[in-house]
């Protein structure tokens, strides 16, 4: 105790930077396990919980885009919160539904037919390279593009196993007792000829 009756500080100015520095960076550090700790806890929470959370976020988008629709109905028309709800509802359904009566067919057709010339696409790709590309570089990308043709043919099927046809089940079985040859002819036929030909086979 010095004459002033002051008590002696217990660390210095130094010591006391220098603690302060350590409790800084052991909050830090802290701070850092406990973000690190709560992302790892949503991860796990959205990997259990994913399709519910997405299916709350996505019916809320939708709420508040369709909104404005609802406030219409309720406003201008005259219905009730509730009726308006329901009267969109209705016309969702209503439009998807007349959509898909209209439209399903050909999108399914299409659709057979584009799966069905998978496995001609890198013969067309290799086609429009030569015509296209220059000598020298279909000469440096040939062997790579050979391996993914034969890598192709694994994955869709080749000349001798086709493109699986989506086809109803009893339509299925008179396909599947066509041989090699016959398969082919039928996959080069269009949508009505393949109707007349299942007539005929039932």
């Amino acid at each position: 105790m010095n004459a002033n009756g002051d008590t002696r500080p217990v660390l210095t100015e130094r010591q006391r930077k220098f603690l302060g520095f350590v409790l800084c960076c052991a909050g830090a550090l802290l701070l850092g396990c406990l973000i690190a700790s709560i992302v790892l806890i949503l991860n796990r929470a959205f990997d259990l919980f994913s399709g519910v959370i997405w299916s709350l976020a996505i019916s809320g988008m939708l709420a508040i885009m369709l909104r404005p629709i609802v406030t219409f109905f309720d406003e201008k028309i005259g219905l009730g919160r509730f009726a308006s709800i329901l009267l969109l509802y209705v016309l969702v359904i209503t439009s998807a539904g007349s959509a898909t009566w209209f439209l399903g067919g050909k999108v399914i057709g299409q659709l057979r037919e584009f799966v069905g010339t998978a496995a001609e696409w890198p013969e067309k790709i290799e086609d429009k390279a030569k015509e296209s590309l220059p000598a020298e570089t279909w000469e440096a990308i040939s062997s790579h593009f050979q391996a993914f043709k034969k890598y192709w043919g694994e994955l869709v099927g080749s000349e001798d196993n086709p493109v699986a046809i989506l086809l109803p089940p009893e339509q299925q079985e008179v396909y599947d007792n066509l041989n090699v040859e016959q398969r082919e002819s039928f996959r080069a036929l269009d949508e009505d000829e393949r109707v007349s030909f299942f007539e005929l086979e039932s």
